[in-house]
């Protein structure tokens, strides 16, 4: 939370949330401080709202959640929201289901897709499954175009694995995004540029962190948008290492461990002008994300 006030941020996009009431707790946190070390915080504050999805699939011996967490005073709104969705009678495309929101962002609209891929495993047992799942991005784009047909591919798109923010700073906007579980760089990932899509994380930049090496040795995590989202794109972005450690986590036998194995990642748009015409504007039971089969 101190990372979010302090920076600004103004959409934050959640993984691997084990209890889906804990964003709840921690918007309430954000917009009514209750803890002492809250209340301390010299950030902006903000009105923040938020969202949970239902179960996007299974974490250790309990179900997984994403969410999107966005502060209304920032002139952000919440259009809609679903999980893709399997082919009836064929197997889940992805380990956990995509989660889908679509935002307006003062004149900006926008499509977030938050995407956790499964993880390769210690010993690179799953990496199979970790190609099988960048296979269905395509299928994922499909899915997406059948929505908006003729709408989708001028529209900003965001794909991530665990954390999506913004912060503003003399009228723009930055996004935050990680976890794609493997270097961006790999060809595995062809499939997305072939498609148009860039991701927009410095090459080189870490994106992972640990107790043992706090500058990280690895890039999974990734912010991908398409060549027509450029004309937003200011060009500055980055990974968030500072604030990241804390004194009730557990580090060896002692305190002040980091709060996650992966950092936030950022990427700054601009969001006073829209590009096109499209309405993203959207009742929600008239919208359903489902992958061919």
């Amino acid at each position: 939370m101190h990372v979010t006030d302090r920076n600004q941020f103004g959409l934050i996009a959640f993984q691997e949330l084990a209890d889906e009431k804990a964003l709840e707790k921690i918007c309430e946190e954000l917009n009514t401080p209750s803890l002492p070390c809250t209340k301390k915080w010299s950030g902006r504050g903000g009105k923040w709202k938020f969202v949970v999805s239902e179960a996007t699939g299974r974490m250790y011996q309990s179900n997984e959640y994403n969410g999107f967490l966005y502060d209304v005073s920032q002139g952000i709104t919440l259009n809609h929201s679903a999980l893709l969705e399997k082919p009836d009678n064929s197997p889940k495309p992805f380990t956990r289901a995509p989660f889908i929101g679509t935002f307006k962002m003062k004149k900006f609209d926008c499509i977030v897709v938050s995407v956790h891929m499964k993880a390769t495993g210690l010993a690179n047992e799953d990496l199979n499954r970790l190609q099988e799942e960048i296979d269905q991005v395509p299928q994922l784009i499909k899915a997406l175009e059948q929505q908006y047909p003729g709408k989708y591919k001028k529209r900003e798109k965001m794909w991530q694995s665990k954390l999506i923010s913004q912060r503003n700073t003399k009228g723009r906007r930055y996004y935050y995004v990680r976890d794609f579980n493997l270097d961006p760089q790999k060809e595995d990932f062809d499939v997305m540029r072939k498609k148009g899509f860039e991701n927009c994380v410095p090459v080189g930049e870490y994106t992972n962190i640990s107790n043992n090496n706090l500058k990280g040795s690895q890039t999974y995590d990734h912010i991908w948008i398409t060549s027509s989202t450029k004309k937003t794109f200011s060009g500055y972005s980055g990974v968030v290492r500072e604030g990241l450690t804390s004194p009730l986590i557990p580090k060896g036998w002692g305190w002040g461990g980091v709060v996650s194995d992966h950092c936030p990642v950022w990427t700054e748009l601009y969001t006073g002008k829209d590009f096109d015409t499209a309405d993203l504007t959207i009742t929600p039971d008239a919208i359903k994300f489902t992958l061919d089969g």
